[in-house]
């Protein structure tokens, strides 16, 4: 069993682009614990110009589809992305 790393810690290997530490940090920020709050402080701060972007729609409308093409654009870029898929229908 791999030991525990704070969050702090945590989001030092997510600025580092660390695609484990991303998805670990991403289920802390889901669970809203206080230290998981100041991890993603220091994340938000070190962001630099990201920008975030919704897409909504209804059930079949091409969501999934465009954003595939936005993604793929953006990377042929040579910039990076990260994509967070939220189902607010879903517990």
């Amino acid at each position: 069993m791999r030991p525990v790393l704070p969050s702090l810690q945590l989001a030092e290997r997510v600025c580092a682009g660390d695609r484990r530490a991303i998805a670990r940090m991403l289920s802390r920020a889901e669970a809203g614990s206080e230290e998981a709050r100041e991890a993603l402080d220091v994340i938000y701060r070190r962001a630099g110009s990201a920008h975030v972007v919704g897409i909504t729609g209804v059930p079949g409308s091409g969501k999934s589809t465009l954003v595939a093409k936005l993604a793929a654009a953006v990377l042929k870029s040579g910039r990076k992305i990260g994509i967070i898929a939220v189902d607010p229908s879903s517990p």
